[in-house]
């Protein structure tokens, strides 16, 4: 996918360009924060055409953004989970008091790579991307710091002749904002697609051919 949206702003770039326009006029695709991460196709995704380059510089939660939900509610990001990032609700303290002082909506802003597991604590990027988007890592894993959905981690693993994919341990409650838990299971590149069971939420016990290793939760 993330491929073909690189082939298409390359085109439409292209296309402008042919007409004589500048590249500014080009239609504009850009990457979600939770989507590729350090690929071949870093900059031309978060890039304006025509303007600087860019590239990801890990969640801005708290830093540039704020989310407050229709009760007053306010969190770092309007796509958090509730339950584990509610700073506080406007009807009780100031919308200040709680940017400031929120333990849950500074975390960003005072979180180390300490906090990163996995394949991302030891990233050339951990420094600087932070395992991704927070609402992701968390409603995926459960916790902060470990992020799958990753196109350099998928190349380096690729490389390295191993494979992930997610398998539901814990499905979501069914409440607004809620997540359930993935956990990750590594494989060999050339392993077979897994039984479609395997992710159902009747299936949490499973357990992986003794060919896999399992991340922790």
């Amino acid at each position: 996918m993330i491929d073909t949206l690189a082939a298409m702003q390359l085109e439409e770039v292209a296309m402008v360009r042919a007409k004589g326009l500048p590249p500014e006029r080009a239609f504009n695709i850009m990457s979600s924060n939770n989507v590729g991460y350090y690929g071949p196709h870093e900059q031309v995704l978060r890039s304006r055409p025509g303007g600087d380059e860019a590239y990801w510089r890990g969640c801005q939660a708290g830093v540039y953004t704020i989310g407050i939900e229709s009760d007053g509610t306010v969190k770092g990001c309007p796509s958090l989970p509730t339950a584990p990032y509610t700073g506080g609700k406007v009807r009780d303290l100031g919308l200040e008091e709680i940017w400031k002082n929120a333990e849950e909506l500074n975390f960003v802003r005072e979180r180390t790579t300490e906090e990163l597991w996995g394949f991302c604590k030891t990233c050339y990027y951990a420094d600087i991307c932070r395992a991704g988007c927070s609402f992701t890592t968390h409603c995926t894993l459960g916790r902060r710091g470990n992020n799958p959905f990753c196109y350099h981690r998928a190349a380096t693993l690729k490389r390295e002749g191993r494979k992930e994919r997610l398998v539901l341990k814990e499905a979501a409650a069914g409440i607004p904002y809620d997540f359930g838990r993935f956990e990750i299971v590594e494989e060999p590149w050339d392993a077979g697609d897994a039984a479609a069971q395997e992710s159902s939420p009747s299936q949490l016990e499973s357990t992986p051919s003794p060919s896999t290793s399992v991340a922790p939760g």
